[in-house]
């Protein structure tokens, strides 16, 4: 847990690393992790997506991990906010790098990351298709707004059901 968080954090000096991590015990690990690394990170706790307030928080498999938010306040109720909102508010500074494992919710969470996206120069995405059509949208969907923002993206990895993009400001 935290290892893209411990690359940026030891890529420079000058560097800042916001982690976000809703499932308690993952962000748990992720600050062991943080720490045995040495890096200086900031954990926040809320889920991203594009609203903010409390969802359901659920795991498809016991301990692997993986938690996705619930429509249905299924599982653990978490805090969720609006990325943009966290920029605008100068909780956050701008990214120039965003990396994201949102488990489906990666469109909610671009709806709501119109700013953000606006300054970044780099998004990675680890992309779970099935899983965004639950939440109602399309990878065609997803892949438009990375398009409309600026970015030209390919994907870079495959596995199983899932693919990885890098999308660069053009």
């Amino acid at each position: 847990m935290g290892t893209y968080t411990c690359l940026a954090g030891r890529a420079a000096d000058d560097v800042s690393v916001v982690a976000f991590e809703p499932a308690p015990e993952n962000r748990e690990r992720l600050h062991c992790n943080v720490a045995l690394n040495g890096v200086e990170a900031t954990v926040r706790q809320e889920a991203l997506n594009e609203t903010t307030g409390q969802m359901g928080l659920s795991s498809r498999s016991a301990g692997d991990g993986q938690y996705a938010l619930t429509d249905d306040q299924e599982g653990m109720q978490v805090s969720t906010v609006e990325a943009d909102s966290l920029v605008d508010q100068n909780i956050i500074s701008q990214p120039s790098i965003v990396k994201m494992d949102v488990e489906g919710a990666e469109l909610r969470v671009l709806r709501r990351m119109e700013t953000i996206l606006e300054g970044v120069e780099a998004l990675y995405l680890e992309v779970h298709p099935s899983r965004i059509e639950e939440y109602g949208g399309s990878t065609d969907e997803l892949e438009a707004r990375i398009t409309d923002a600026g970015h030209q993206y390919k994907r870079v990895h495959e596995r199983g059901n899932q693919y990885f993009l890098k999308a660069i400001r053009r």
